[in-house]
Formats: structure tokens, sequence, C-alpha cells
């Protein structure tokens, strides 16, 4: 019994040595730590990308996200972006954030033709964005918590199936919005406690950069503004701590207002980042569907949708289309309340798609989620300083609720989580560790009698 329990204290020293899970016995320095995560999650990334993916060689047309493709190639050969559901019809859109198709066009404008050379560069800006991200997080977990769980925590997100997936089989919006909701989170980590002129800029130009993403992190921001501001305990400092913030989202607006005066001038009145929640909104409750939206329900597959989409412009159709759902919500309340339900527990069951690994993936997504979830009451219950982490799982995934939801858009929240099932594994470690002690003293005291 002493034989095997020395045999398991000399296994934990040695993952200590390189995780730093017990204190103060790291042997690798932060630094090189994250040199480290960085290049492990890129030639994992890349090594998933040439062995395991074969990339398409086809044409734009044909890529995994229609809407992207879409407004990339009216980006190439119109100059500006077209509503993707009535294409003839080359009506401006802001259906989606501009910056991820941008991103595609200018690959797409690089490249040409080189159509397989066109894949290998987005999914090495997506595989480059994730190696960046898992350093991210580490240095926000070590700001906020400790080194142990921060540690823990990146080497999770480097292995997590959903992030190698995203940056090595699909060129969607996912990859990219992930590390900008790390780099927002870490920003306003560094706003919170040093509270500088520097950080207020930082987080600025990262929340701006972000909402040209996915204006959805925008209630994250606001939810860490929030908790920035309030959360201080010195009062003394409230109005400057304030005053930062507010500059902060001064710089966010400046990012965002060429896109809001390209809207202003395309559609004669302000838009704001996305125009489209009034027609996903109806094609959720249209649908027949419990919890994803049908094909079907968009103007592209319906001739009259379509007709009135041309009749009243991307704008005047949204519009139209959230008086309509709010006019089912009011006939329908409880079958409303019923697919947001379904939704909310879609949203957190639904998985991704990883090929072969189809059967594996559920199994190793759901432990990582159980350890989160577990971790998120341990959290709570001992440390306020780690609720920083939990304002991204509340308020990110809303719109989704009420909407539809995929996989796709989970993971940039999956970070995050990922986070808790860190802090959940050192407690066991620690747990763990103090029973090997007890039992080590007690075996020490049964041998000396």
């Amino acid at each position: 019994m002493a034989q095997r329990m020395s045999l398991y204290k000399q296994w934990l020293q040695r993952v200590d040595s390189v995780l730093g899970i017990s204190p103060g016995n790291a042997a690798i320095s932060p630094k090189a730590f994250c040199w480290f995560v960085f290049l492990a999650a890129l030639l994992l990334r890349l090594a998933f990308l040439f062995v395991f993916h074969v990339y398409p060689g086809v044409p734009i047309e044909h890529l995994d996200d229609p809407e992207a493709r879409h407004f990339a190639r009216s980006l190439i050969e119109r100059g500006d972006f077209t509503n993707p559901y009535v294409p003839d019809a080359h009506l401006p859109s802001a259906h989606r954030a501009p910056l991820h198709p941008v991103i595609l066009a200018g690959a797409y404008a690089l490249l040409g033709d080189m159509k397989a050379g066109f894949h290998f560069l987005v999914y090495f800006f997506l595989i480059l964005a994730s190696a960046l991200g898992c350093v991210l997080i580490y240095l926000a977990v070590r700001r906020r918590l400790d080194e142990r769980i921060a540690r823990v925590a990146s080497i999770l997100l480097v292995l997590y199936p959903g992030s190698v997936y995203y940056s090595c089989n699909s060129i969607g919006d996912p990859g990219f919005v992930a590390v900008a909701l790390c780099g927002v989170i870490l920003t306003a980590i560094y706003l919170a406690d040093k509270a500088t002129l520097c950080s207020a800029v930082c987080f600025g130009v990262v929340t701006g950069l972000a909402a040209l993403l996915n204006p959805n992190t925008l209630s994250v921001a606001c939810g860490l503004s929030l908790s920035a501001v309030f959360a201080n305990k010195d009062r003394s400092k409230l109005r400057r701590q304030s005053g930062l913030v507010m500059l902060a989202w001064l710089i966010a607006t400046v990012i965002v207002m060429p896109w809001l005066v390209r809207n202003r001038l395309a559609f004669d009145e302000w838009v704001f980042i996305r125009c489209n929640f009034g027609m996903e909104f109806l094609a959720a409750h249209r649908s027949e569907g419990n919890y994803h939206i049908f094909a079907e329900a968009f103007p592209l597959n319906e001739p009259a949708e379509a007709d009135r989409l041309r009749k009243l412009g991307e704008v005047g159709y949204s519009k139209d289309c959230f008086l309509r759902a709010r006019e089912w919500i009011k006939e329908s309340p409880l079958r409303f309340a019923r697919l947001t339900a379904i939704r909310f527990v879609y949203f957190w069951a639904d998985q991704v798609y990883t090929g072969d690994l189809k059967f594996l993936t559920p199994i190793l997504i759901g432990s990582f989620h159980a350890m989160g979830f577990c971790g998120i009451v341990l959290a709570l219950r001992r440390r306020e300083r780690a609720l920083v982490f939990l304002i991204p799982i509340l308020l990110y995934p809303c719109i989704y609720y009420i909407t539809h939801v995929q996989a796709r858009y989970r993971f940039p929240i999956d970070t995050f989580l990922l986070v808790f099932a860190a802090y959940f594994l050192v407690e066991l470690v620690d747990c763990f560790s103090r029973r090997l002690k007890t039992c080590s003293s007690i075996d020490v005291e049964l041998h000396s009698r």
C-alpha cells in the first residue's frame, strides 16, 4: 500500500513540474509556457489539417458558410455587400457583420483561382487565431485566478475537439469570434485591475473589432464593463473607473462607426451592425421544427417571402418580420415558451460533427461540459473572482435561445466553460493530494508502532 501511494505521489510530482498544479511547483516559467501552449496548439491543428482532413480545392461557391461565401463574392465583384436571399436584386445588405466576409474576400483576392491555397490560407488564419486564444485564456485566468488553473485551462483548450474542428474544418466565424471574446475578457480584466489609460484603449479596440465580427459580443462587453465598474471595492476610484469605461466604449464606437455610416448611406436610415434579427426571429417560429430553422423558412426558398423582400428592402423586410413574429408570440405564448426551453437544452447538448470521430465527440465534449458545470458550482461557492468568466456563459447565448441553435454558436463560449472544468480538475487533484498525505501519515504512524 505504501509503495503504491509513493508511485502515485511521484506521478503527481511529474505532472506538477510541467503544469504547476501544486502551488510553487512549476518548472516552466509563464513566458515559456505561453510559447509551449501556442506551439502545441499550432502543431496539433496543422497535423489535424494535413493528416485527418483533405481540404477541398473547390471554388468559392461551394464553401461551407453560404452567407459568408455570398458576401465575399459580392464584395469582390461589386465592392459592397448584397443580400444573399435575392442575389438577382443586388439589394444592399447588413445581414452579416462585415469583418469575417472581408477576411475571406481578402484571402480570395490574394490567391485568386488557387482554390486549395485559398482554403489553406483561411484555415491557417483560423489555426493562428485558435493558438492565440489558448495563450489569451492562459493570461486571463492567470490574472484573475491562479497559475495552476490557468495552465490546466489552456491545455484543455489546446486539446478540446471543438477548438480543433472549427480551426481546421470550417471557414465560418466561430473561430475568430472565440479568440475575440478571449481578448475582450483579458482586456476587461486588466481594465478592472489596473484602471489605466492603456487598458481602456485596449478594451475599446478589442470590443470594437469583436463587434464587427459578431455584434452579440457586445452583450458580453457590457456585462464586463459593469463588472469592472461596480466590482471595485475602492469607491474613491469609482469615478475614474467609470470614465475609463466610457472612454473604452467611445473608442469602440469610433471603430464601428464607418460600418454604421455605410449602412446609413445604403439604407437612408441608421442601421446597427446587423439587421437580420427580425427575419431570424420570424423564421424560428414559422418553422415546424423544434429548435433548428429549416431552410424553407428563408426567402431563398419561399417565392412569396422573396417577393416581399424585394418590395420592402432588407431593413423594411426585417421590421415586417419582427412585427409578424411578435403577433405570433401573442397568439401562441405557450408554444414560444416551449420552443425557447427546448432551444436552451439543445444549445448546450448539440455537438459538433467531426466526421469519423462523430461517435467519440459527444463523449469528449460531454465530459468537458460536465466538469465545467461542476466547476461553476465550486467556483461560485468559493471565489467571486471567477464570476468574470461566467458572464459570457450567461449573456452570449441569450439571443440564440429565442431564434435557433447550432453547435457552432456555442463554441465561442465553450472556452470559458473549460476554465471552470480546469477549476474542477485542480480542486480534484488538491483533494486527492490531501488524501495521499493523510494515507501516508497513517502508514508512517502504523509502521512506527
